[in-house]
């Protein structure tokens, strides 16, 4: 039996980056670059306004006010989208809407809220300042600027940052696809009538979910019965995918094949991880691809699939740390467990302008679904430690998105 820290640094060793292709920009999101992206224009890329006004020249505005307005012809019309054909005059003023190029010659704009119209002219009662409500030309990107580095994961904000320098498509790492098998003849689908000692499939669900999570793409490919040439069979078609994550079928019962398997026709690398819940984690190479063979309690199921599976499919997709954000977090009630494994607790965390207040989300029995479902964190406890008093600050492992995620 190896450590948390041996198996997690094992698995990461062994997740490569995996093949690139290219994508369209808005099939891109949450994919991790494999490319840098350098600025191929300014941008803004012409000057503009930052308004609904009138550009003018700020010396012709010099020592306007209330009781001395000054007022200009109305020349011309710049739109968005559209450039001005000719110069701006001194002495004159030309309408101009936010976004619109800047014409040659002006170099204020006034809002409109602050000007007044009459007949095809329009009145200034305050001065204005060169540079006032003009974007500049280059003022958030330079042409040549480095943009995103190759590793970089995609958010909706760095997606419109390469809609806004023309970027179509973009090179990112695959995602890989996962083929998911369960395990166990009491296993039936959600939707189908509960016969006796038949209970729903739920680590399918939770597993395929998980997986699409991290944007993988999960394939289900039913449940294995507890027969022993059939775990093979799927197995062996199980390979043909990505990487292969199974529930069940590694603990010690007398069906419990998955393990059989991997030992006759794998390399297995570990079968017992020193941890609450979750000990029975197999993790193996099977035909050349990985394997997670994952406890068959739904708890322990997730936990190990947050612990292991998700980093390192975020490292197959190109990036270097896929854990979800760490914090530390105050208990709210004391807690105790044995010595030697590794503990994650199932906690709700409440963010609070003192910090972060962590109490459990129930009860902690592997099997417990539901406390599962009210988490927004694991709670980390070492191996050694015994007890964990009311006021002491732990490490936890956020589940959810209430803290932000890491992104880059």
């Amino acid at each position: 039996m190896i450590s948390v820290d041996e198996a997690r640094s094992l698995i990461l060793r062994n997740a490569a980056p995996g093949p690139i292709e290219s994508l369209p920009l808005l099939q891109s999101l949450g994919r991790v670059l494999a490319e840098s992206i350098v600025a191929p224009l300014a941008l803004p890329p012409f000057d503009n306004s930052a308004m609904d006004g009138f550009a003018v020249r700020a010396r012709d505005l010099e020592g306007a006010g209330p009781s001395a307005p000054v007022r200009l012809p109305i020349v011309m019309e710049v739109a968005a989208g559209f450039t001005a054909s000719s110069p701006l005059e001194p002495g004159t003023a030309c309408r101009i809407m936010t976004g619109s190029p800047i014409p040659l010659g002006a170099d204020a704009v006034v809002m409109v809220e602050q000007t007044q119209e009459d007949a095809g002219t329009v009145v200034f009662a305050r001065p204005a300042a060169p540079g006032q409500n003009i974007r500049l030309a280059g003022e958030d990107l330079m042409l040549g600027d480095r943009l995103l580095e190759a590793g970089t994961v995609l958010t909706p904000a760095r997606i419109a940052l390469l809609a806004g320098i023309g970027r179509a498509d973009v090179r990112v790492h695959a995602a890989p696809r996962v083929a998911i098998l369960t395990t166990g003849d009491e296993l039936v689908q959600p939707g189908t009538p509960l016969q006796p000692g038949q209970i729903y499939d739920s680590n399918a669900y939770a597993m395929a979910a998980m997986v699409a999570e991290t944007g993988a793409i999960p394939f289900i490919l039913g449940v294995i019965k507890d027969d022993r040439e059939q775990t093979r069979r799927l197995l062996e078609e199980a390979a043909t995918y990505d990487v292969i994550v199974t529930s069940g079928g590694v603990s010690m019962g007398v069906y419990d094949f998955v393990g059989e398997t991997l030992s006759q026709h794998g390399t297995m690398h570990f079968d017992r991880v020193a941890q609450q819940p979750g000990k029975p984690f197999t993790y193996a190479t099977l035909w050349g691809k990985p394997v997670f063979a994952l406890p068959g309690n739904p708890v322990s199921t997730m936990v190990c699939f947050e612990v292991y599976v998700r980093p390192a499919l975020r490292r197959i997709m190109g990036q270097a740390d896929g854990d979800r954000l760490r914090v530390w977090a105050t208990m709210q009630e004391p807690f105790s467990k044995k010595p030697g494994r590794q503990a994650f607790l199932r906690a709700v965390i409440e963010r609070t302008p003192e910090g972060d207040l962590a109490r459990l989300a129930g009860a902690q029995g592997s099997a417990i679904l539901s406390s599962m479902a009210r988490a927004n964190a694991l709670l980390i406890v070492p191996a050694e430690t015994t007890h964990l008093a009311e006021g002491e600050r732990v490490e936890a492992l956020t589940l959810t998105s209430f803290h932000q995620e890491r992104t880059c």
